[in-house]
């Protein structure tokens, strides 16, 4: 028989948590040892003990949700909550795959920290509070302030690299600011709305995609040139 213990914030106190199993353990040592043997032990010496006794439990193979907990206590919110932060993870991490991609194809140096730091951020983004959006609301700010660092981490990386590449060919391109959209979810961008402006667009895949490009502009006529050849792009 397996007995699971602990749970979420149990082992905050972790002294006492383990004080308390070792109460349990030695009350039923002392009362019941010619009948319990009750120890320590892991999952897999569990699984151990189950095929060492030739045993065949039955398994759940349906759907495991909605699962509840409580009475009138389903846990399927989360799958729709905090649509913000979920696409803030999503376009993290494929920022971070790209500004990876693109310091190696272009060899660029001196950046492995500024990597490593975004990485890390994505990492805390994975925990099952963070990209669920069922954390507190200052947990969930601390996430974004988190988040937003590694992404401007991975930006910096990012344009490094395309001014490295693109300068080898184009020396006034190196000098040129660059700039990122992080507000495309409201609609906003402050570089597309004022003025002309030249827009970088990289496929990190290996395949091409055909997929609409969206930046918003003010009221006016726009033409959309390809500088490769000078061809108009339908827009």
């Amino acid at each position: 028989v397996i007995l699971t213990m602990g749970g979420d914030f149990t082992d905050q106190q972790a002294e006492m948590y383990f004080a308390n199993m070792e109460k349990l353990i030695r009350y039923v040592q002392k009362e019941k040892s010619s009948e319990v043997n009750i120890f320590y032990s892991t999952p897999s010496c569990y699984l151990k003990a189950v095929n060492d006794a030739k045993l065949q439990w039955t398994t759940k193979d349906d759907d495991f949700f909605p699962y509840a907990s409580d009475p009138h206590s389903y846990w399927t919110g989360y799958f729709s909550s905090r649509p913000t932060i979920k696409f803030f993870e999503r376009m993290g991490n494929n920022l971070l795959q790209i500004s990876k991609q693109l310091a190696v194809v272009t060899r660029l140096e001196g950046y492995e920290e500024q990597l490593e730091r975004f990485r890390e951020a994505m990492g805390v983004m994975q925990h099952h509070d963070a990209v669920t959006g069922t954390e507190k609301q200052l947990v969930a700010d601390d996430y974004e302030r988190i988040l937003y660092a590694g992404v401007q981490q991975g930006v910096n990386v990012a344009f490094k690299a395309l001014r490295k590449w693109r300068s080898s060919g184009n020396s006034d391109f190196a000098s040129e600011n660059m700039y990122t959209c992080m507000q495309l979810n409201i609609s906003t961008c402050l570089y597309t709305e004022d003025e002309d402006f030249v827009l970088a667009i990289y496929n990190p895949l290996s395949q091409n995609v055909v997929s609409p490009i969206r930046i918003p502009v003010q009221q006016g006529k726009y033409s959309v040139v390809d500088l490769t050849d000078g061809n108009e792009i339908t827009s």
